[in-house]
């Protein structure tokens, strides 16, 4: 049986021009019948009166005469930052990086559900480790190896601690102090990885 899930955040796709946030709602990824290239398809399972204020005149046109209201992966691609699709990516990625310290996987779900899977990704091939702590305000990573150093992932909040967007941001640490704070997982963690030439220089 294929598990039922949640859209936690926001996740746009078009339906006859119409931008739809299918935020809240609940669906299912299975292989479609007579599909070709182990294409899958994703299920809305809410019923037609929690779908109706979200499809609104458009309702009927997205059921198409069938009793689901289906999407592919190329309904996702250009209109949302977040592609339903890439679960079991983030799944692969989230059980490598939570190996040092599986305790650490279920905490800060909510700001951890924002980070792009790519990044998940990136983290695990560096080596990277889930180091989140339950009295930390967010989610932080490090490589075993390298314990004074970290990558804590922040959401986008307000002076008053409302979030505003999706968008995560990276910030260094070395030694408890903050280095700088980048856009991209990328950056951070080259910022993060100390410098071959500084490691290599000898006594002189």
């Amino acid at each position: 049986m294929n598990t039922i899930k949640t859209f936690e955040t926001d996740c746009h796709t078009v339906v006859d021009r119409t931008d739809i946030n299918l935020k809240g709602l609940r669906y299912v990824i299975e292989f479609a019948e007579e599909a070709r290239f182990d294409q899958k398809l994703l299920t809305l399972v809410d019923s037609r009166e929690t779908l109706a204020p979200i499809f609104g005149t458009l309702l009927e046109w997205a059921y198409d005469g069938s009793d689901s209201i289906g999407f592919s992966e190329e309904d996702f691609l250009d209109y949302s930052e977040y592609n339903p699709f890439d679960l079991d990516r983030r799944e692969d990625a989230l059980a490598i990086l939570s190996t040092e310290h599986p305790r650490s996987a279920s905490l800060h779900p909510i700001i951890k559900n924002l980070i792009p899977t790519h990044a998940l990704e990136v983290l695990a091939a560096n080596g990277y480790q889930d180091c989140s702590y339950g009295n930390d305000e967010t989610p932080s990573f490090y490589v075993p190896s390298n314990d004074t150093t970290a990558i804590y992932t922040h959401d986008d909040v307000n002076d008053e601690g409302v979030r505003v967007s999706d968008k995560i941001s990276y910030a260094v640490f070395i030694d408890v102090e903050h280095i700088e704070t980048f856009d991209t997982i990328e950056e951070a963690i080259a910022k993060a990885t100390p410098s071959k030439d500084s490691s290599d220089k000898g006594e002189g």
